[in-house]
């Protein structure tokens, strides 16, 4: 994770005690490196194993070593060329945090995390004072990174160490990066570019072939009759954004020439970029799409039908990721430390250092913002400009300036959803579906997880913002029916999202006050969700029809003005209360009330909007069954969501209910839970309508 304040104290080992090594007074270590660097005694300790570790046998630990207790000391390492120290010192700056700028004492804590994948993954932790107290361990005051260190003795070591060059001379700029290489060697081995349709033209352009800049319409470029290549980017706009922006009262004036001068730095650097790279045409959101004027709406609605093809045929796409807002531009000036590869050598082992990790791409406000989840996903690939390096992302290789033929540690077959994890570490390729054993519906579901929780500053654009995605997924992979953010084949189970992972409770879910999507539909809440885990749970429920009344009538993708479906069930009229007063969050039981009996059983609650499902928990509410899970033939568990009546009826009569939480309840006959399943298997099937 990258730098920054954080209000939580390092994270402790799952599975066994830390293990503390006395602290002693350091000294500068005599030369143990290869190339430019040498660690300091501390850091080289760290890569020490100690003999606790060893005798884990493949146990998780946490180890804590001592470290450099004052600032100086601090800096003194860094200046002596030990690249860990300096990376510290470096996030200390950035941040411009006050105690070290100000000379205070600080407590200085390196960690040493073994995860059973990285066993080098070390954590930094800067505390003020010179010891952790109580204070400076709750009250936030502390910056914390970490980056991973690869033993050149494993696989992904070994494949890393023997393909890099010699280190060169410092780059003192991530403008200074030649990305030509990349782009010649992806051109020419790699089939990232099989998809793109050279024939296609987005509506508009800006032309960067000449001395003046000016836009230019795709029926002009295509009267021409030759095959057009552009650069996309994908920037932040940021809060109260005063660019310069393409407007129905301008476009003339735009076509025949934009004011350089007036433009932000994140659009002059991508210019630049475009041109270095001997490509004619940039494409850019703001300078290419009506952004105010009679003709705006039209406009906008066009381009998001065109958004598909926009991002998955461009050359290239450019990503301003340090950047807050369009001003901030792509290039920034960097340490050497930062420039070339970190090899160090001690007591005969040979590491590779991620000193600028790929993880603080994903951490950059840019890629938390739901277009760019799509515009990252369609582009076939990408130059992230992230201050302190440039990353090069393509399906084939996740390289940087630093590493020029590969991030170290990231093997191309492990970074596609490692971990379930989708961008953690390099984009999902979903040219990976055409593998038979790739389920497609899991895939659509781990995409939409990953997308619910991306920021976005016009609610109401949550769909439109995804569609492009939707539109490419479904033409290449499914050829179905969509419906507000799903797919009909994936219906009724892919109802089953929850606003919980795991049983953890995380940020809390924003619930828009504005018509996003139906309530069933997991884009109408903002935050972190998850889907069903298992593909082995059977359909009780039954879809019978939808309704959908769309914003733009040509894009099933887009928006939805309002949404139904009418679904057949077994259903239960509930009444419930608390079994006890404190209850668990996380597990909750309660009374439940049906008919003339009633008893206790322990459901798993999740509420969309957990404050707002905790006060109606003394009113009457439906339970819909919608899946069950068979083991060694008998229903293991039950899961359905959680209904509130509504104003109004479906068709014909059928009432009309609104989603608010999920439920789930475990079939065992020797537990009270029993009780459920004897209920629901009692009742007979229910038609209802879902808005």
């Amino acid at each position: 994770m990258g730098s920054g304040q954080s209000s939580s104290a390092s994270e402790a080992s799952n599975d066994s005690s830390d293990v503390s090594i006395t602290p002693e007074a350091f000294e500068f270590a005599s030369p143990s490196v290869a190339g430019p660097y040498q660690l300091c005694s501390a850091c080289e300790s760290i890569l020490s194993v100690p003999r606790g570790l060893d005798q884990r046998r493949g146990r998780r630990a946490t180890v804590e070593y001592p470290h450099h207790y004052t600032r100086q000391r601090l800096i003194s390492a860094a200046e002596r060329q030990c690249p860990f120290c300096a990376r510290a010192v470096y996030e200390l700056e950035t941040c411009d945090w006050l105690p070290f700028r100000q000379g205070r004492p600080i407590c200085v804590r390196a960690i040493r995390k073994d995860d059973g994948l990285h066993p080098y993954a070390l954590n930094f932790d800067f505390r003020e004072g010179v010891e952790p107290t109580e204070e400076n361990e709750k009250g936030g005051r502390f910056v914390s990174f970490s980056f991973n260190v690869i033993d050149a003795a494993t696989k992904a070591g070994t494949a890393f160490h023997a393909n890099q060059p010699e280190p060169t001379e410092a780059l003192c700029s991530t403008k200074d990066i030649d990305v030509r290489g990349w782009i010649n060697t992806c051109d020419a081995r790699h089939s990232c570019l099989e998809d793109r349709k050279s024939s296609y033209i987005p509506p508009r352009l800006l032309d960067c072939t000449g001395p003046r800049l000016k836009l230019v319409d795709a029926s002009v470029l295509a009267a021409r009759g030759r095959s057009v290549t552009y650069v996309a980017l994908s920037h932040c706009w940021g809060r109260n954004p005063t660019q310069q922006v393409l407007r129905t009262d301008n476009i003339d004036q735009f076509h025949h020439e934009i004011d350089s001068n007036s433009l932000p730095k994140s659009f002059t650097d991508a210019i630049e970029i475009t041109r270095k790279l001997g490509v004619s045409f940039l494409w850019i959101d703001s300078l290419c799409i009506i952004q105010k004027g009679a003709r705006h709406k039209e406009d906008w609605e066009r381009h998001v039908r065109a958004m598909a093809d926009v991002y998955s045929n461009c050359y290239v796409n450019i990503a301003a990721s340090h950047a807050d807002n369009s001003h901030g531009g792509c290039f920034q000036s960097r340490p050497a430390v930062f420039s070339s590869p970190c090899i160090v050598t001690t007591r005969g082992k040979v590491f590779a250092a991620e000193l600028c990790d790929y993880s603080q791409v994903q951490n950059f406000q840019l890629n938390a913002r739901a277009w760019v989840f799509q515009e990252r996903l369609l582009a076939p690939r990408a130059l992230h400009y992230a201050g302190r390096d440039l990353f090069w992302e393509c399906k084939a290789v996740l390289a940087s300036g630093a590493y020029p033929k590969g991030v170290p540690g990231i093997l191309p077959q492990d970074t596609v959803y490692a971990n379930d994890a989708p961008f953690e570490w390099h984009m999902p390729d979903v040219s990976r579906l055409e593998d038979a054993a790739v389920d497609p519906d899991w895939h659509w579901r781990t995409l939409t997880a990953a997308y619910a929780k991306s920021s976005i500053t016009v609610v109401e654009d949550r769909l439109p913002a995804i569609s492009g995605i939707a539109q490419r997924f479904n033409d290449k992979y499914l050829r179905d029916r969509y419906v507000a953010g799903y797919f009909a084949s994936q219906l009724p189970l892919a109802l089953l999202w929850r606003t919980r992972r795991f049983g953890v409770l995380t940020d809390p879910v924003v619930i828009p006050s504005s018509y996003v999507a139906p309530s069933w539909s997991w884009a109408s809440v903002i935050g972190e969700i998850s889907t069903h885990e298992s593909a082995d749970y059977h359909a009780i429920a039954r879809v019978k029809s939808f309704a959908i009344d769309l914003e733009d009538e040509q894009n099933p993708y887009g928006k939805v003005k309002s949404a139904s479906l009418t679904i057949e069930g077994q259903v239960l009229k509930m009444k419930a209360e608390p079994k006890r007063t404190a209850y668990d969050r996380a597990e909750s039981q309660y009374r439940w009330k049906w008919k003339r009996r009633e008893g206790w059983v322990s459901f798993d609650l999740a509420w969309d909007d957990y404050e707002k499902g905790a006060r109606i928990l003394g009113g009457a509410w439906r339970l819909l069954c919608i899946g069950e899970l068979f083991d060694n033939g008998g229903v293991q568990r039950l899961k359905g969501l959680i209904l509130k009546p509504v104003v109004g009826t479906g068709e014909a009569g059928v009432k009309s209910y609104k989603r608010v939480g999920y439920w789930s309840s475990y079939a065992d006959e020797e537990r009270e839970d029993g009780a459920t399943i004897r209920t629901f298997e009692s009742v007979g099937q229910r038609r209802l309508t879902l808005v």
